[in-house]
């Protein structure tokens, strides 16, 4: 019976995708690696410095610009290729690894990626697994090649099991059914 791991999504099934290892037993995370050659603009040569002086000049901002700096500071997401499955009460962290903030100034905008256990094999993507990316401080894009560790993955036990939250909740509807 599988307990926690990785699988790769049918998508890329045939394109010669690596599972993520553990680099040494003292590792922390698994290292994943980009399933696809993908490029990451900077937000400085999307027309973000115009919308930049724009609101440090004091201008006023309307709806079109709104809209675009939504657009240029959305992130990318790149593609793993890959599934998790853990059981209910674990939960798989995806963080940055310190050499894409030091040399790539690359980020995670959203600080870590949670990949909860019912994401895997959910019905609208498989449950693959994308990471979301900016490239915030490099004037020129940043390249993320294919099979090239990128980003950590950390699965982590949660404090309190999907089985006695719900044990706890039962009894709680019992004890309200007693006093009504």
């Amino acid at each position: 019976m599988k307990t926690r791991g990785f699988e790769v999504v049918k998508k890329y099934q045939d394109k010669g995708i690596n599972l993520p290892r553990r680099q040494t037993l003292a590792s922390a995370g698994y290292d994943l690696e980009a399933a696809e050659d993908i490029t990451i603009p900077s937000i400085w040569r999307l027309n973000f410095v115009r919308i930049f002086r724009l609101i440090r000049n004091g201008h006023q901002l309307y709806e079109r610009d709104y809209e675009m700096a939504e657009q240029l500071l959305k992130p990318i997401l790149v593609p793993t290729g890959l599934k998790a499955y853990m059981p209910e009460d674990e939960v798989l962290i995806l963080a940055n690894r310190s050499s894409n903030t030091f040399k790539k100034n690359l980020a995670l905008p959203n600080g870590i990626g949670v990949i909860d256990a019912d994401y895997y094999n959910n019905p609208n993507n498989e449950g693959e697994i994308f990471v979301q990316m900016l490239n915030y401080i490099n004037v020129a894009p940043v390249a993320i090649f294919l099979r090239v560790t990128w980003v950590d993955a950390l699965i982590v036990v949660l404090g309190i099991s999907l089985k006695k939250r719900l044990k706890k909740y039962k009894s709680v509807l019992l004890r309200l059914q007693l006093v009504v």
